[in-house]
This record gives C-alpha cells, structure tokens and sequence, in this order.
C-alpha cells in the first residue's frame, strides 16, 4: 500500500516524482535482497527486524500485497530496473503453492518456515482473492493450476464450485463471502480493487464493490437509532463503515450484521469513494459531506502530535454506542487506514488511475 501512496504523492505533486520513485526502488532492493523469505516457494515474513530476521508467521496474503504493490508502483514510474525488480519479485515466488488445487477452493494463508509446511484454511471469497489474482499473472497459461483456480472461483463473476464462493444477500443486494453465517468486513472489496486490475476493471466486481457501499451504509441506517451520539455529537446517517482495527475488546474486523460495539470506520467511508462515481455523483458529495462534517466538528476526529510539532486531523474509528460514545482509539493501524488515502485521493486523481496502474 505504501509504495501505491508514493505513486498518488507524486502525481498529485506532494513530492517530486524522482523523490517518490527514489523510495519505491530503494524498498523493492530492500525487498529483494534482503527481506527475509521462506526457502520452499518463496513467501515472505509478514514481520521482520533490523536484522532481517523472520518475526511471526509467513503469510501469504501479506506476499502477495507487497508484490502487487510493487508492480503498481512499476506500472507507474515506466522505470527499466523498477519493472526487472518487480518482475523478479513476481516470477520468484511460487504463487500457486498457497492453492490446495483446481478444483478445490483451500487457499493456505500461513507457510512454515523451516518445513514449507502449508497450514490454515482460507475459502472464497475475501482478501484471498489477491493471491488467486497473482498466482494467475504469475501462471498465465491456460492449463496451469492457477488459471484453472482463478477461472473456477475468481473470475467474475466467478461460476464456483461446491457452494464457493458463498452468495449471500443483504436486504437485496448480493455481496459475496467465505461462509453462509456471515459477511465480510467491508475492506476486502477495496483491498482487491486498490491493487488488482482483474477486480477493478470487472463490471461484475465494479458493481459488486457498489453494492457494497450501500450495503455497508444500510446497515448503519439500521444499525444506529435517531439520537446516537459519538464525541458529544448525533451521528445518525453521517458515520457508517464496517472496517478493521482497534476496538473496545481488542483488534477487530467488523462486518455488516456484527458488530458489538458499533465501531464505524472513516478509511472505509473515504475508500469506497474510489467507486462512488465521477465528480458529479451524488454519492461521491454525499461521502464527501459526510467526511468534512467530522472534520469540521471534531467526531472522531483525532490530533496526534507528530515528532515535528505538527498536529494533523486523522479521521478514525469510533463506536456509537452509548455505553462507548466517547471510546477512543489508541493507535492507528497504517495498512488499515491506507484505504482512507488511497479513496480519497480519486477527489484529485485522474479518473481511471487505479485502472491503469494496478497489474
């Protein structure tokens, strides 16, 4: 997510384009050379150290993020060594490895390091979508494991097999998910439409992710009474988004429907402007009101101050719930909160960027 942001910093001219594409190829040698790795297909540590060291599990969604942001930001820059070292990256890893088969819907999200043992059990659909997506650049041959998977379970709109992925409706509108007993937390369909051109270039996942939205904003409508307060204000229809990070209990991923403590998310609000239309989509002011309205009063509105002195406004996550109206976060997940960056920068991108860029 990061080096796609240093992609929007230097075309909206927050930095120099030869300062944001100094950052990614530094980060993607880093990656290269010394990011630490599993040696049986070559997924990398989701956590590290100043010794570069394996920190916690091998994670396989986690791999496949950073390489599809990696050729984002190569996509991008037009850059000759970028594009060899994302290339690298990609065609290194075995992808596929993370798939239990064709025909079968497993996709394994944590490999061991020292035996290459694969463990857990992924269904689709959620955020795996992204290692089915890569597995198939990386394996683009018709007969390969990969494309039989990705054609099976992925593609949209994807045709399944043995009851995967799951079909599920929210008052009408047709969302997917990995069970039949519940939702998916609104990030998913904007992770794979940030870093993946099979989603966001799908009418059928375009929409998708527009059902979505209103589902997401539905649910709050429904969720929320008339006077709901957070931070001493009524927050009915002016907070919504069923996201992940800290909460009252703990880290947690909200989902439509589940939610205990009504935390509402405004990365999932300013992400899920990325497919709210044009300049002129009613949708599109209405989040954006929506977004300068917490602002502009103070609701969940959070002021850090930052090792310069500075205090910037971060719009965060909150509960409306009486008990917790006045409940506030003590940290800021990035790759969580990359979503509120990477939406709300389509108000100035040009229309189609994600489009064009993402692999």
């Amino acid at each position: 997510m990061g080096m796609v942001m240093e992609c929007i910093f230097a075309e909206l001219g927050l930095i120099t384009r030869g300062t944001a594409q100094d950052r990614v190829a530094q980060t993607l040698a880093t990656v290269k050379d010394r990011w630490p790795s599993e040696p049986h297909a070559g997924f990398y540590a989701h956590f590290s150290n100043r010794q570069y060291a394996i920190v916690g599990e091998v994670s396989t969604v986690d791999s496949a993020e950073l390489v599809m942001g990696a050729l984002f930001a190569a996509n991008y820059f037009a850059n000759a060594t970028l594009s060899a070292t994302a290339q690298l990256l990609l065609t290194r890893t075995n992808w596929s490895y993370a798939l239990a088969g064709a025909a079968e819907p497993t996709i394994y999200p944590v490999i061991n390091a020292t035996s290459g043992e694969r463990s857990g059990r992924i269904l689709p659909f959620n955020e795996y979508f992204i290692i089915a997506y890569i597995a198939q650049l990386a394996a683009p041959s018709p007969g390969s494991v990969a494309s039989q998977y990705y054609a099976t379970y992925m593609q949209g709109p994807p045709t399944g097999l043995g009851g995967h992925p799951v079909h599920k409706s929210y008052w009408g509108y047709e969302l997917l998910t990995d069970n039949d007993a519940t939702f998916m937390s609104s990030f998913i369909p904007l992770f794979c439409y940030f870093l993946t051109k099979g989603y966001n270039t799908n009418a059928y996942y375009v929409q998708l992710t527009r059902d979505w939205m209103a589902a997401d904003q539905l649910y709050w409508s429904k969720a929320l009474t008339s006077d709901a307060v957070s931070w001493g204000h009524q927050v009915y229809g002016r907070v919504w988004g069923s996201g992940a990070g800290p909460a009252p209990s703990g880290y947690n991923a909200d989902k439509l429907d589940d939610d205990p403590d009504l935390v509402y998310s405004a990365h999932i609000m300013a992400g899920f402007l990325a497919a709210a239309g044009n300049a002129s989509s009613n949708t599109r002011a209405q989040i954006n009101g929506q977004l300068q309205w917490m602002r502009s009063q103070g609701v969940c509105a959070y002021e850090p101050t930052l090792p310069d002195g500075s205090t910037p406004t971060v719009l965060w996550r909150c509960s409306a719930k009486a008990a917790l109206s006045d409940w506030r976060a003590t940290s800021v997940d990035s790759v969580d909160f990359s979503t509120f960056i990477l939406g709300y920068a389509t108000n100035y991108l040009p229309e189609g960027f994600y489009q064009k860029f993402a692999a």
